[in-house]
């Protein structure tokens, strides 16, 4: 085995022996020399309040990167076709994540808040808000605690304008709120 495996066992096995939980993904090469993309858990088995071995097991996650990596592959694909359908839209869309960062504005919103020369994606949508609006009246913490559609329309008198939300939460395959549109 080569120095670097080497030197991660042994620190494995030296954390474990301290009664540590080890849980990381790292690599580990084939007799053939393919690296591998592995998951290492180990930790140790007591008796009686002593430690008496240590359970340590390597699983295979190549299959499982590559999946991940062609599941972002669509999803960008379709994230691409979103931006472009939103683009043509009128009026402000915004599309940001349950911590509120941005992961996609449309054409009216990057014209209507100003933001020039940069992404928006990142950025805290209740943050862009609060610079033109002067508060941070964002519908998208009711969609957080409802988990449910949410509209809300509010007079700005700052901007001499009524404002209609419609904030609807979007779910993944296991049901959990991955963004807000």
């Amino acid at each position: 085995c080569d120095e670097k495996s080497y030197d991660e066992s042994t620190y494995f096995k030296d954390c474990i022996s301290r009664g540590e939980f080890v849980r990381k993904e790292i690599q580990r090469r084939r007799k053939d020399g393919q690296l591998l993309e592995v998951s290492f858990l180990g930790y140790p088995i007591l008796s009686n309040g002593e430690q008496v071995g240590v359970y340590g097991i390597y699983s295979d996650q190549t299959k499982i990167k590559k999946e991940k990596k062609e599941q972002n592959k669509k999803i960008q694909m379709y994230i691409n076709i979103l931006k472009s359908t939103i683009d043509s839209l009128p009026y402000i869309l915004s599309v940001y994540r349950p911590d509120f960062t941005v992961a996609l504005l449309n054409e009216a919103a990057y014209r209507y808040f100003d933001i020039k020369g940069k992404s928006a994606e990142g950025l805290v949508w209740c943050d862009i808000l609060k610079d033109k609006f002067h508060e941070a009246d964002c519908c998208g913490a009711e969609v957080l605690k409802t988990k449910k559609q949410f509209h809300k329309e509010k007079w700005f008198s700052q901007i001499n304008k009524y404002f209609s939300w419609h904030c609807t939460p979007v779910f993944d395959d296991e049901g959990e709120l991955i963004l807000i549109v």
